[in-house]
């Protein structure tokens, strides 16, 4: 019959008033211009061969509920009147699904089917050589499911997957999608699990038509997703027996809204996950050929830590991850996505991709603590073919002497040493060892590490008595622990020979070598920032200034309670001639920094360079910073030396300009009322130094600061 796009009529099925305007009934969704039929069952009619899929007129889209063949422009069911939804990520129509396999194995699953007695398959989401993804809709539940299939012919391994199966139904975590249901269509293994609409990571960074990777993310939201899903696989390796995921890609996961707003990351396809076992390896193995590590016949959890790390190097940017040439390994570091990015990204991946999994992090908790480090420096950096890194200019040490690095100013830097493992059998030696040798109380710090070598301290102990006797200046000592060291082969140890080495290669005066040492450290522990401190510090040292500031920079940028990294930056800039730069970095360090007092006095020395120079004004944030060491308790002979650099400062302005500065607050409040008063302070000054420095140049302090300020010399 034909209708009227603004009449109403009564439905002949069910006898409700509708529009036509849309060809179907509002309250059933029978098309009007057909007679009402019967409905049936899906199981039904397989059981009597009624059920025709895919038959010609339609696109073989066939009703979840019943099973019905549909029109292709179908919006609800004219069996059973149900609504046919088809929206894509965004909300919009989407394209049907496949209806016929392409790949993979033989299957008598095909769309419109109902599968135990529940499940009506919609369309195939994806295919691989073990099974395949369908959309299905569970008619008890009134919503949309995935069933993961795998074929599995023979009897034992269906029997394991059946196991692993009722396993992975009791598994329940935020970040994982729930398998609730498992049976099997003769060969086929089939997983029901929750369907969660929207984008996978993979339909973000890839052609919707030719799955190339065009749109690679930034390294910070990369991580930032990693991060967030990585409480899923602590979960998993704390089971008993733990779960090894075994196919983590791009594809695989999926970023889901909550109803309150906040975004979680979700862990999809259980089908191919594996109940671990030491002395059984899975059958068949698992994983995805450019994702799966070189022992995937036999995972463990350190092999999920591996496909994270392809993961990552995929989705910042690398798209040769399905290349045979780099099936395990990385693309060469000045190439994208590498050369776009902080080192310390790579150094990232390639430490969850090492080839042995001894090399790899043992645990989840090994990755979020370098995880945070590699975010911040990272942070702000984007996947521009066209960038450049600065720090990435070529650092020379050509003609570096040790005169040059003693010119520069002090040695290397203050760090601290890792934390003893409380397993050591010496550990409680090595401790007091390790906090005698960051006092500087060398001789003590000898005497017990030689008792932490005796009682079996290993290779700890013998990078901790290396480092003592580099200070002590006996290289050949030090050079013998370091081997002693090294044949321990313990790889927990691997950072401090390193950091051990690099000392004994500066000291030695090999600075192109202690650099490399310096960056495996940066290798080795990717979020850290001691070995890029050092590297810094080498570089400053050695009049590599512009590449030392991008090195503290990033520093400050990941790790901005560091404070030697402030102080750093600010020697090399007033090393450039920019003692203003030096100022406003060393400006922003707040008062809870640890190294706050430091800070202040690098301030005040720049402050009164600054005011003799002709800035007066300096020298009123001069007497600040002192009124805040004042307040801090600092009592040091630096500080006492800067104080009477300051008076000496305000001295050579006043006269100058012929009287007392103004507008000045003076240290302690105590203003100076003439020159005369201000000379007596600069002695009073210079003397208290004196007093607390049995070092100091006492007949140059007392015939250069003292008695020219007096204020009879100029009689």
């Amino acid at each position: 019959m034909a209708l009227n796009s603004l009449e109403k009529i009564k439905c002949p099925h069910c006898g409700q008033m509708t529009s036509t305007a849309t060809g179907f009934c509002d309250e059933c969704g029978l098309e009007l211009n057909s007679t009402p039929i019967k409905p049936i069952t899906a199981a039904m009619a397989m059981a009597t061969g009624a059920l025709k899929t895919g038959s010609v007129g339609t696109v073989g889209l066939n009703c979840p509920n019943c099973g019905f063949a549909l029109r292709s422009n179908a919006k609800h069911c004219p069996n059973c009147g149900m609504k046919i939804v088809r929206q894509d990520a965004n909300g919009g129509a989407a394209a049907a699904l496949p209806t016929e396999a392409k790949s993979g194995p033989p299957s008598k699953l095909t769309v419109g089917a109902v599968v135990a007695s529940r499940y009506g398959l919609e369309g195939i989401l994806g295919e691989g050589g073990m099974g395949r993804a369908w959309r299905a809709f569970d008619q008890h539940l009134n919503k949309q499911v995935v069933i993961k299939t795998i074929v599995a012919q023979d009897d034992s391994l269906r029997k394991a997957l059946q196991d692993e199966a009722q396993t992975l139904i009791n598994i329940r975590h935020p970040n994982i999608v729930s398998v609730f249901d498992f049976f099997t269509v003769e060969n086929e293994l089939c997983y029901v699990m929750e369907y969660i609409t929207g984008p996978s990571w993979s339909d973000e960074i890839e052609d919707a038509t030719t799955r190339k990777l065009v749109q690679p993310m930034a390294a910070e939201e990369a991580l930032i997703r990693v991060k967030n899903l990585l409480p899923a696989f602590k979960y998993l390796a704390g089971l008993t027996p733990p779960i090894i995921y075994c196919d983590f890609k791009p594809s695989n996961v999926k970023s889901m809204t909550l109803p309150n707003g906040e975004r979680i990351e979700v862990l999809l396809d259980f089908g191919t996950a594996y109940r671990y076992d030491p002395n059984v390896p899975p059958k068949p193995a698992r994983g995805t050929p450019g994702y799966h590590s070189p022992q995937a016949m036999h995972p463990d959890w350190r092999d999920d830590y591996f496909t994270i790390g392809r993961t990552i190097a995929e989705l910042v940017g690398m798209e040769e991850v399905h290349t045979e040439a780099y099936k395990y390994t990385l693309t060469p570091t000045d190439q994208f996505p590498w050369n776009q990015y902080d080192d310390s990204l790579r150094y990232f991946v390639e430490w969850l991709t090492a080839k042995e999994r001894a090399d790899r992090p043992q645990n989840v908790d090994e990755i979020l603590s370098e995880l945070d480090g590699v975010l911040g420096y990272v942070r702000g950096q984007s996947p521009d073919r066209r960038a450049a890194l600065a720090h990435r200019a070529q650092v020379s040490f050509a003609g570096v002497t040790k005169q040059t690095m003693t010119t520069a100013g002090t040695g290397t830097v203050k760090i601290e040493l890792p934390q003893v493992e409380q397993t050591n059998p010496a550990a409680t030696i090595l401790l007091r060892a390790q906090e005698a040798y960051e006092q500087q109380n060398l001789t003590r710090a000898l005497q017990l590490a030689n008792q932490a070598v005796n009682n079996q301290g290993g290779a700890a102990a013998h990078v901790l008595r290396s480092l003592i006797h580099n200070r002590l200046g006996d290289a050949q000592a030090a050079k013998t622990d370091l081997d002693q060291a090294e044949s321990f082969s313990d790889a927990q140890q691997q950072w401090q020979i390193a950091l051990a080495e690099g000392q004994l290669l500066e000291n030695a005066g090999n600075y192109d070598e202690a650099a490399k040492r310096y960056r495996r450290m940066m290798a080795i522990k990717p979020g850290d920032y001691r070995g890029r401190l050092l590297l810094a510090d080498l570089y400053r040292r050695s009049g590599n200034n512009a590449q030392a500031i991008n090195e503290y920079r990033a520093i400050i940028q990941s790790k901005p309670n560091v404070g030697a990294a402030y102080i750093g930056a600010a020697k090399s800039y007033v090393a450039m001639d920019e003692t203003p730069d030096a100022i406003q970095i060393l400006e922003t360090v707040g008062s809870r920094n640890a190294s706050y007092n430091e800070v202040l006095l690098e301030l005040i020395t720049l402050y009164n360079q600054r005011a003799l120079a002709g800035q007066p004004t300096s020298l009123d944030q001069s007497a600040r910073a002192i009124d805040a060491l004042h307040e801090n308790g600092v009592e040091t002979r630096q500080a006492f030396r800067l104080i009477a650099d300051f008076y000496h400062t305000a001295l050579a302005l006043a006269r100058k300009a012929g009287g007392v500065p103004d507008n000045i607050n003076w240290p302690l409040g105590r203003k100076p009322k003439t020159v005369a008063d201000l000379a007596r302070m600069n002695e009073q000054a210079w003397r208290t130094y004196l007093a607390r420095d049995a070092e100091a140049d006492r007949d140059h302090i007392i015939s250069e600061k003292i008695l020219p300020a007096r204020s009879w010399s100029l009689v």
